[in-house]
């Protein structure tokens, strides 16, 4: 049931035994490995002076519950910087069985807090830690780790994530064979066309029956898609509150909308398709839809950038069979947003240098992420400064996936007949094997040998 070489390696090697659906036991080997990578990690840390704590918590992430620790041990400006991290096990749910500690349904982590004093502080605490990670992965033996830009899980902040190479790896990325620049696809930009350069033209109502489609309209109206707006529809919680709130994505009918830029864009913590009734309840027609004329209380309207820039261009006229024509961001309606929504994809241009982009897949191991004070101060975090006023501290966090990190260390190091661990990761220095068990002489020279190796 392996579906990568370097699982099935761990299987025969007795590292790793499967017990449920995504759920893996490691077995002595195993576990002598992810420990000799802790012991690694406890070191480097110790050198940055951060606390251990234990939290017993199977959430995405105890950041709360470490800032509920940090708002009692931090006092004033003497307390920073202040570290804190733990070892903990994570729950996900895309486990896929076949692919062992790469997608386990169950991984071990370290997670790393550290709150500083203000903004340049954390940046530049941001900027060792991923100097550092790729230094220690590289000495544990992972090749090829790339830094990528991606998003924050849930809020504001700015994040690079660690991403190993791997085909069919849960990151899709968008690289730049020129430049080098590389993204997930969850905020990788491109250079988008110059919107023509023309007058906005009189609003007008025309008849498109049973243009419910982009390509469709396109066809009806003998026009290319990039003179059209798509509209896709979203139900979004935001991020300070419960109730949920439609949120309406335009971007330009050549593309497509990009939904964790949208949840950024809208302040949303998670989006979700909206649907048909939920749509019709602001004044929407699903499949001929525009913010022209819907009840805008209870919708977010977020507009591309490209598409706030573009005069002219052919909406829905909220009815069925029915579009407008010459529909202009500003003059027949006010988005709640503008930003770059749009997905960007294969061949898209490079923002940076205008190549081609190229799409490939990866696997996630680790993350910086820079989140500034929001979160700290939501949590009552705060110290005083040398002048005694209160302030609230910066935060910065990172994140080790140790168990797909081994995972990714096995597709990286065998051969045709199994295992070839870096020294580093290896679970046993030698592995000592005696035959002849009946041979006094052969056990003998076998004690001699193992007594020889464990003094040197």
């Amino acid at each position: 049931d392996a579906e990568t070489p370097g699982y099935t390696f761990l299987r025969r090697a007795g590292y790793v035994r499967p017990l449920a659906n995504g759920v893996l036991a490691e077995c002595p080997p195993g576990r002598r490995m992810r420990l000799r990578l802790e012991a690694a990690l406890r070191e480097m840390l110790a050198t940055w002076e951060a606390a251990e704590v234990a939290v017993s918590s199977f959430a995405p992430s105890v950041t709360e519950e470490l800032l509920a620790l940090a708002r009692h041990a931090l006092h004033s400006y003497r307390d920073i910087p202040r570290l804190f991290f733990h070892f903990a096990a994570r729950r996900y749910a895309d486990a896929r069985p076949g692919w062992g500690w790469l997608r386990a349904r169950e991984r071990v982590g370290l997670e790393l807090l550290a709150l500083e004093a203000d903004e340049p502080d954390a940046r530049a605490r941001a900027e060792t830690w991923r100097a550092a990670w790729l230094a220690w992965s590289a000495q544990m033996g992972v090749s090829a780790l790339l830094t990528v830009r991606t998003a924050v899980a849930a809020g504001d902040g700015e994040a690079d994530a660690f991403v190993a190479l791997f085909p069919d790896g849960d990151e899709t990325l968008l690289m730049c064979p020129a430049c080098g620049d590389v993204a997930t696809r969850q905020v990788a930009t491109f250079r988008k066309p110059e919107p023509p350069a023309e007058s906005a033209q009189p609003l007008q109502k025309v008849a498109t029956p049973g243009t419910n489609t982009i390509a469709s309209l396109a066809a009806f109206l003998n026009v290319p898609p990039s003179r059209t707006a798509k509209v896709v529809f979203f139900t979004g919680q935001p991020t300070h509150a419960d109730e949920e709130k439609l949120v309406m994505a335009l971007v330009r009918g050549d593309m497509d909308v990009e939904p964790q830029k949208v949840a950024r864009a809208a302040g949303m913590k998670a989006l979700r398709a909206a649907t048909e009734d939920e749509i019709r309840a602001v004044g929407a027609e699903p499949g001929f839809a525009s913010p022209i004329g819907i009840q805008r209380e209870q919708a977010v309207v977020v507009v591309d950038d490209l598409v706030a820039q573009s005069p002219n261009l052919v909406s829905g006229a909220n009815e069925p069979d029915a579009h407008f024509l010459n529909v202009n961001v500003g003059r027949d309606y006010t988005p709640d947003v503008i930003a770059d929504i749009a997905a960007a994809g294969e061949g898209a241009p490079c923002a940076v240098c205008g190549a081609p982009l190229r799409l490939a897949h990866g696997l996630e191991i680790g993350r910086v992420e820079l989140l500034g004070a929001s979160l700290p101060e939501r949590a009552g975090v705060a110290f005083l400064t040398k002048e005694g006023t209160p302030r609230t501290p910066f935060l910065v966090r990172t994140w080790l996936d140790i168990h797909r990190m081994m995972g990714v260390l096995a597709e990286q190091h065998h051969d045709a007949h199994g295992l070839c661990l870096p020294p580093a990761v290896a679970p046993y220095d030698v592995y000592l094997v005696r035959l002849g068990h009946n041979d006094p002489d052969v056990e003998a020279v076998a004690e001699q040998v193992a007594a020889t190796l464990v003094q040197s």
